[in-house]
Formats: structure tokens, C-alpha cells, sequence
């Protein structure tokens, strides 16, 4: 069975049928031949965007989930509409839990290793902050010996520079719509 870090967006777009991915999402999603990741970081950006989507009024489930979702509050909606994405994404999260010290003329802290990976691909990449921790943990997964086949991802700056990061991480970066096809979908 091949595994795929999922990126967010890949996660997202399941969920919003105008999305382009949408379908490919979902067949990826749904798919028992794969096995999905993500990371801790994953969570936390996923709660990050359900909650200003929840907040706009931009992310809008079936009624019989928004009645449901009506009687408890706010923060109880976020977390719940995350949950039931990541138990319908069928996905593991696995996390690192690995901090080095670091001594940075003088000042030593320490950084998680997926922190201290996306600070040294920053200047390669120059993608935003979370795009390059994403790449960093799927980096560092790799480099403990996590056997991942594919990162997908809906970013077209990182699709973009898919060249770069398949020479960083040594797998191949697809858009859903083409690793649904890799895969036969």
C-alpha cells in the first residue's frame, strides 16, 4: 500500500464542491489503496481554517449536520467539523516529537526539528511559513524512515516548484487530479 502526505488544502477541498480538486480529493480521500498522513501541523491548520470559514459563513454542511452543529458552541463546532474531516479523510497523523538545541549566535533555545528543517529550505523554497513546514515534516518523516510515496497538495506555488521539492524530498509532488490518475481513481 502506498502512503501520501496530505496537505490541508487536499483535505479542504473534499469539502467544497466548487474546489477543482474536489472529486479527485475525495477519490484519494476514499481510496483503501492509499494511506493518507498528515501531521500535527495538519490539525492545527485545518482548525485554523474551519474557524474563520465557520466565522464568514463560508463553510456550510448538510441540515442535518448544522442542526446538530446549532446546539453546541463555537469552538465545540470547529473542533468537531475537524474531527469528522479527519475520521472521514481515514488519515493517521504522525508527528515527530523531536526537539534539537540550537545555539544561535548566543542564544541557545530549543526548536522542533520540522522548525529548524523549514527555517533551512526557506531560502530555496521561499514558499509561506506553513507550506515549508509541511514540506519540512514530510522531509523529516522520510529521514526517520516513514516510506512515503507521494505529497499531494492543491498549492499550485508548490506544484510549481515541484521540481525543486521532489529533488528535496526524493518523492514525487502531485496535484490530487494527477495522483488520482497515478492511482487509477
Amino acid at each position: 500500500m502506498k502512503k501520501v502526505y496530505v496537505d490541508t488544502n487536499v483535505l479542504l477541498a473534499a469539502f467544497h464542491t466548487k474546489d477543482p480538486y474536489h472529486n479527485y480529493a475525495n477519490a484519494i480521500l476514499s481510496s483503501a489503496k492509499l494511506e493518507k498522513v498528515i501531521s500535527p501541523l495538519t490539525l492545527a491548520e485545518l482548525t485554523s481554517v474551519i474557524s474563520r470559514l465557520r466565522k464568514n459563513n463560508s463553510l456550510k454542511l448538510p441540515d442535518n449536520i448544522e442542526d446538530k452543529l446549532s446546539k453546541i458552541s463555537f469552538e465545540k463546532q470547529v473542533y468537531s467539523i475537524a474531527l469528522f474531516i479527519i475520521r472521514h479523510a481515514n488519515v493517521s497523523i504522525e508527528g515527530l516529537n523531536l526537539a534539537l538545541p540550537i545555539n544561535l549566535n548566543g542564544m541557545t533555545f530549543k526548536a522542533p526539528t520540522e522548525f529548524l528543517e523549514a527555517h533551512r529550505i526557506a531560502p530555496t523554497t521561499q514558499l509561506r511559513s506553513l507550506d515549508n513546514l509541511h514540506i519540512a515534516v514530510a522531509s523529516m518523516l522520510l529521514k526517520r524512515g516513514t516510506a512515503l510515496n507521494h505529497f499531494t497538495t492543491c498549492d499550485e506555488k508548490m506544484l510549481n516548484l515541484r521540481d525543486v521539492l521532489v529533488e528535496m524530498l526524493g518523492i514525487p509532488i502531485t496535484s490530487p487530479e494527477e495522483l488520482a490518475k497515478i492511482e487509477g481513481l
